[in-house]
């Protein structure tokens, strides 16, 4: 019984980092075209929370991408990011 509940779980954890990665594909390919490009990182904020997400899981990946958010601002300078 515990082995199934964990198998369980672990396909709704996997499902759900499919459906934020499909939705930031989306936004890359579709939203983000309309920004100009313009963006202060490099990696871009979507490629970071996306690399974020597959390494540190999904709410430690949420987190670090929202951090990186929050910092693209007229007051960051920018530049080189990687995750750590």
């Amino acid at each position: 019984m515990l082995r199934w509940k964990k198998q369980h779980s672990l396909w709704y954890q996997n499902r759900l980092t499919g459906i934020i990665i499909a939705g930031l594909k989306f936004y890359r390919n579709h939203l983000s075209t309309l920004t100009l490009g313009c963006c202060r990182f490099h990696p871009s904020c979507s490629e970071y929370m996306k690399q974020a997400i597959k390494t540190k899981g999904i709410l430690a990946g949420l987190g670090l991408g929202m951090r990186r958010l929050l910092r693209c601002n007229q007051f960051h300078a920018g530049g080189y990011d990687p995750v750590e």
